[in-house]
């Protein structure tokens, strides 16, 4: 008797309860590129100002930008619903560009390009480009390691017959 009343009143509570599901960060795919997608439309429109001021890396066809980039306000969500961190992360990629062939995503975090370390914190992107991006020869074998979904991953064109 006291175990089915303690289950109706369980039941009765779970059922008054909201019940808030997480969503997974989603891409959005038009004819030119993959973009990073969040579930907050403050967070996306930041995402769109970054891809509008900021050119993709030439050869490798990809924006980049990490947790230093979101106005202060946005970075709680940004670190939450997207996993921005201090690393270089992918938020948006061109179509047939080195990366989408690579098999590189949006939200993949960048740890390393052929030999080259990929440095973390407010000035990661201009030490990518100063010391990163001139030094790879884009049209050769590339390997990248990322970090996707918390799990470290190689991706290369080595072997494929796709060089850049």
């Amino acid at each position: 008797m006291l175990r089915s009343s303690l289950l109706k009143i369980f039941l009765g509570l779970a059922l008054a309860t909201p019940i808030t599901i997480h969503s997974e960060p989603s891409l959005r795919t038009n004819e030119r590129e993959l973009t990073l997608v969040s579930s907050s439309d403050q967070l996306n429109e930041a995402i769109q100002q970054i891809i509008a001021k900021r050119p993709p890396v030439d050869d490798f066809g990809v924006v980049l930008a990490n947790i230093h980039d979101f106005p202060e306000e946005l970075v709680r969500i940004a670190k939450s619903d997207l996993k921005f961190s201090d690393r270089l992360q992918i938020v948006s990629i061109e179509k047939d560009s080195l990366a989408d062939q690579l098999g590189l995503k949006p939200g993949d975090q960048l740890l390393q390009i052929n030999s080259f370390y990929i440095s973390r914190g407010q000035s990661a992107l201009k030490q990518f480009a100063e010391r990163v991006e001139p030094a790879v020869e884009w049209e050769g074998e590339i390997t990248t390691t990322i970090i996707r979904d918390g799990f470290g991953q190689n991706h290369s064109n080595a072997g494929s017959g796709k060089k850049g």
